[in-house]
This record gives C-alpha cells, structure tokens and sequence, in this order.
C-alpha cells in the first residue's frame, strides 16, 4: 500500500466549516507492506524502531491507546471499517503490516491521515473488501475523530482522490472534487520551520478551540440570520452554510451580518450561551463536545469574530487562487497565499514566529507567495516559485534558515526534510 503525503496551498481551517480547500499530493509517502492474518487480531511493525509493535483485536469499538500513539491511526481506520461492513460481513480478518515512510512527522503534511488511509486500504485488501474513494474519504475523515481532533474531510481526500500534476479542489458535505492542473514552469518548496505541530499532542487543544469556536459563530450567527428574516427558522449548522442556495446571500451581505452580530471578538461561555437562548450546560453538550466540562468551562475567551472573518475569507480566497490556477494567474495565486498567511497568522491565529520568518524570507527571496501549509502551531511553509529560480531559492533558503546548509538531523528531521520541492503524485494505491 502506498499513500502520499499532501501540501494544502490554500484554504486552511475551511474543511470542517463547508468551505473548499485546494491541496494537492506530494512526493512524500506512507508504505505499508501487509498480509492477512487467520484471526481478527491486527498486528503492527515499523521500520522506524521509535514505534512499538502493536496488536489488537477487531471490533467497532476499540479501546485507543495513549494519546499520541502511531496504533491509534490504525485503530481509527478498522473501527470505522468494521462499524461500515460489520452487517454485511459475517467476518472480519485481521493483518499483519510493517510500515515505513519519509512524510515528516508532526509537519503539517499529514503523515497521519496518510497512515490512516494505508491502514484502510491494507484491511480492505485483506478481507477482499473495496469501497469507492469519495465513501471511503469520508468514512476516514469522520473516524480519525477517534485519534482526539475535530478536523474536516481535506487530508483523507486529497489522499485519495489526486491526479499526477494537479491540484484538487475540494468541496464538502458532500465531498466534491475537481482536478486542476499545475501549470508547467512553478514549483512549490515546502521549508520546515523546526517546529513540530502534533494534533494529537501539544496542539489539540488550540486545534479544537478554533474548531469550536467556529461551530459557535455558526450557530450564533444563523440565529441572527433568523432575527432578520422575521423569526425563520435558519439552521445555521457551519460557517459554509451562509452560502447556501436557499438563503441567497451576498458576500456583501455576509460581512455585514458578521459585522452586527459580533460585537466585540472575545466572548465568555455565560454571553453565549444567553445569546443562544440556552444554558451554559446544553452549549457545553453540543458545541464543547471535544472538551470534558471541567475543561469546557474554562473556555472563556472564545474568539467569534475574528475566527469568522478568516474562514469566511479564507473560503473567498480558495474559490480566487482555483481560478487563478485555472487561467495560470500564478502571480495573482501568490498573492492570495501571502493574504491567506496573514490571515491565518492575526485572525485565526495558527502560525508561529517561526512560521512567519519563513515567509518573510520567502517574500524577500524572490517567491511569488508563501505561506504555512496544515494546521499551523509548527510545520512548514509552501513557497511558489518559477522554475528558473528553484535553485537559487533554495539556496537562499538554506542560507537563511538552515545555518549555511547543516546537512545533519536535527529530531525526526534529515536535511532533505527541511526543504524539498514537492511534486503533485497520483492518489493512494494498493501495489502488488
């Protein structure tokens, strides 16, 4: 089994609000050699000796492992594959796997959701089983919840719906995808900030407030919306619902709707749940669903208007750069990537000074844009750059960041992982 890596260029933290993103596969992969077992235990190696064996046993309700463990990735991927198939199957086998790969780990480029999917794909071949990848993409993004982070559909997608030479952009609920191309003479050079962003880890709380706060402005601004339209009842479920058909508005129309009903951008648990018309408890159950109510309640700067105003943008962006991608406006592209930077940096706050030096540097080295690529809290950078100038750019890169060109490890990390031009592969797939 093969599942590549992916760099998001643009469209970050919209997925899991309805809004498109625009990733694309890289040449970084997830191998996974397999074979089935006669039982329904799932045995797991890696060549990496950082990573335990693991065992376990088949079910629709596994047990995790401690947060931040590699065989919850394929504990994720067989709980929800054996929930999917379990009616209809009277059996289930179990595997053996030994995995290895060179996506850098905790970078932003979704080594983990590419371990899912190899995980997936190696349990179906095992048991004879297919599932088409759009009903596959989708099963996966809404069982890696089980590894704790609330994110959207973006990473399985991309793994398993690319095209060679393309981008994809995707649309959601449900997944839709269209492929673009690339055009012919710019690269993306991906440049590691040394910082690691686990979700799963040191970065999950930040990673679900924003998820939540997100699903709060939501929810607060359908209920405006309601207001508005003479108490009709608008169900205003994620920030991408505002672009619905059946209410026709305008992009003018959002941002001023944003405008008047947030006021202020920090609000506390008690001001929203009045807002709401709802206890502290019910906000608690149904939008703090990440947190347990000791932590929960803690929550009481919850940033409502600024979280809004960059997934709202950032989605504006997206649906720009395919078109700019579409016409090979690749200057234009650019400059939707350093806006979605600054974005991600002040209004959803994401991105670290390391983060921000690297595309300070890129800007000042001649790319054409730049920006951090994932989650944020650590990771990479992607540069778009002509190329004629790849080389001089990278250069300038290891000048600037890597102390003059340092070829030793530092971490997990080899030099060829701190900067490397990514090219756009094909999907995941199952070699024989």
């Amino acid at each position: 089994m093969r599942a590549p890596g992916r760099i998001n260029l643009i469209g970050e933290h919209t997925d899991y609000n309805g809004l498109p993103v625009l990733p694309m596969a890289i040449n970084r992969e997830i191998i996974l050699v397999a074979a089935p077992r006669d039982d329904a235990v799932v045995e797991l190696h890696n060549t990496n000796p950082c990573f335990e064996p693991r065992a376990f046993t088949i079910s629709s309700d596994i047990e995790p492992y401690q947060l931040g463990d590699w065989g919850n990735y394929a504990k994720a991927a067989v709980q929800a594959l054996h929930r999917h198939f379990a009616r209809d199957v009277s059996r289930l086998q179990g595997l053996r796997a030994l995995v290895d790969g060179n996506v850098p780990m905790a970078s932003g480029l979704a080594s983990s959701s590419a371990l899912v999917v190899a995980f997936a794909l190696a349990f179906l071949n095992a048991n004879n089983l297919s599932m088409e990848p759009q009903t596959l993409a989708e099963l996966l993004a809404e069982g890696e919840q089980y590894v704790g982070t609330r994110g959207g559909g973006m990473d399985q997608a991309v793994c398993l719906m690319a095209q060679a030479g393309h981008a994809l952009k995707i649309e959601f609920f449900p997944t839709r995808v269209e492929q673009i191309p690339i055009p012919p003479g710019y690269s993306f050079v991906v440049c590691h900030s040394m910082v690691e962003a686990p979700k799963t880890l040191s970065a999950r709380r930040a990673y679900n407030v924003r998820a939540a706060e997100s699903r709060l402005a939501a929810a607060l601004l359908g209920k405006a919306l309601s207001r508005k339209m003479q108490n009709r009842m608008v169900a205003i479920e994620r920030l991408g619902d505002l672009y619905s058909t059946d209410l026709h508005l305008s992009e003018a129309e959002i941002d001023f709707l944003l405008q008047e009903t947030f006021l202020k951008d920090n609000y506390t648990l008690g001001e929203i749940a009045y807002m709401l018309g709802a206890s502290e408890d019910f906000v608690c159950r149904k939008y703090l669903s990440a947190f347990s109510p000791e932590e929960a309640r803690t929550l009481d700067r919850l940033k409502l208007r600024s979280r809004s105003r960059h997934v709202l943008s950032e989605g504006r962006r997206v649906r720009q750069a395919a078109e700019a991608l579409r016409v090979s406006e690749m200057n234009e592209f650019g400059k939707l990537m350093y806006e979605s930077h600054e974005s991600c940096a002040t209004d959803y706050e994401v991105s670290i000074p390391e983060l921000d030096a690297l595309v300070a540097i890129a800007r000042e080295s001649g790319a054409l844009g730049s920006r951090l690529t994932g989650a944020g809290f650590g990771g990479c950078t992607i540069s778009l750059v002509e190329n004629a100038l790849v080389e001089g750019f990278v250069r300038l890169l290891e000048r600037s960041h890597s102390r003059g060109g340092d070829r030793t490890e530092k971490g997990n990390l080899t030099f060829d992982d701190r900067i490397f031009v990514a090219k756009p592969m094909p999907a995941a797939m199952v070699l024989r």
